[in-house]
């Protein structure tokens, strides 16, 4: 998805990335008014979403990217999620929740993409594909309902990211065929105990059989 407009990055670094321009979309629908960052949420490279989700790098950026903040323009709630997308050398990208397990599990982008079958999804835009957009929402939603868990048992927000991480990687460590919009074919209940364990907190089995029929 190729994307102008006026939105430009601040750059205070000394030594800014690739001099290659970069643009791209964030999509959970479109957030507008997310910020960009080259690099971590503390980057100071950054630049801002506009009303279409689109956003621009001028001189480019070599790492991955983060975005936080925003609006989705679907529903005009606040973004309160954290999205991102592996360092590239693309010119263009599209930043979505699909995008953040690649990154979470370390998972190559198209590859993620064969494995859910949903095809190459390095620069494909949900909101033009049905089917990838219903992948993406699901997406968003498995993350959040581990998250929320995860934070019932009382864990840190570093504990909770081990076990989203953990959990994402126990989902697509399966042999089987896996669709992200039909839950009843992921392992959520595995899941949630391998979050669970990574997080250092304890799930009953009941407990985690109930989770996972909460999320399906």
């Amino acid at each position: 998805t190729a994307c102008g407009g006026s939105h430009r990055s601040e750059y205070e670094n000394k030594n800014p990335p690739a001099s290659k321009a970069l643009s791209g979309v964030v999509v959970d629908p479109y957030i507008s008014g997310a910020t960009v960052f080259c690099g971590d949420s503390t980057s100071t490279v950054k630049t801002t979403t506009n009303s279409a989700g689109q956003f621009t790098f001028d001189v480019g950026c070599d790492k991955a990217l983060t975005v936080k903040g925003g609006t989705d323009t679907g529903t005009g709630a606040e973004f309160k999620g954290t999205l991102q997308y592996p360092a590239s050398t693309l010119a263009n990208v599209v930043i979505t929740p699909i995008s953040t397990i690649a990154v979470l599990t370390g998972t190559d982008l198209n590859a993620l993409g064969t494995k859910l079958g949903l095809g190459l999804v390095l620069t494909k835009d949900p909101m033009t594909d049905k089917a990838l957009l219903q992948a993406t929402v699901s997406a968003q939603q498995l993350i959040v309902q581990l998250q929320n868990t995860l934070v019932a048992t009382g864990a840190t927000s570093v504990d909770v990211q081990k076990g989203i991480v953990a959990a994402l990687k126990t989902v697509l460590a399966s042999t089987t065929p896996l669709d992200l919009t039909k839950p009843a074919s992921l392992p959520i209940q595995k899941a949630l105990q391998d979050a669970a364990t990574a997080a250092g907190k304890t799930i009953p089995p009941e407990d985690a059989a109930k989770l996972a029929l909460a999320i399906q």
